[in-house]
């Protein structure tokens, strides 16, 4: 009875080898190759970067999409130290690609010596250290506020330059 059973499964099995041999083998196609998928997800992203002087930058994100050309991110906030200053920086959402850093969506940069900036976008360059601005944003510091349509700052020379700027500040009198 096994004997049977083992010959019909083999003369099944010949058969299945000799019908798939004789068919023609398919080949997959892709019509568009610069198709945009992520390679890598990571959600809850925490990284810290450490050197022998603590902890010396932070990133914490939602969610981290690594694709072929960029990188995004979700509700961003990273902090990182500089020549004694701490940087925090929030987003939205973060773009990165080509040395350029986009951020969108409830932008906020602060420092540790008083100096915030709000916009709804705000741009990184890597490698010219130039922060741009395209949307209104609001700079505040101990020294006053300042409103404007767009700047842009750069940050080897400490050179500002903005669009429709308004600046109030307070003198003190003694």
């Amino acid at each position: 009875m096994g004997l049977k059973i083992f010959t019909i499964i083999l003369i099944l099995f010949i058969a299945e080898i000799t019908f798939l041999s004789t068919k023609e083998p398919k080949t997959l196609k892709v019509s568009k190759e610069d198709i945009n998928y992520s390679t890598i997800e990571f959600t809850a992203l925490q990284g810290s970067s450490i050197s022998k002087d603590g902890i010396s930058e932070r990133i914490v994100a939602s969610k981290v999409m690594k694709f072929k050309t960029h990188d995004e991110l979700y509700d961003l906030n990273t902090t990182f130290h500089k020549e004694g200053v701490q940087h925090r920086v929030s987003a939205a959402r973060a773009r990165y690609q080509d040395a350029l850093l986009f951020l969108k969506g409830d932008v906020l940069y602060e420092n540790n010596q008083s100096l915030h900036i709000k916009s709804e976008e705000l741009e990184y360059n890597v490698k010219t250290k130039i922060v741009k601005s395209p949307s209104p944003f609001i700079l505040t510091s101990n020294k006053g506020i300042m409103r404007g349509d767009s700047f842009e700052y750069d940050m080897n020379n400490a050179a500002l330059k903005g669009g429709k700027m308004h600046y109030n500040f307070e003198v003190n009198e003694q």
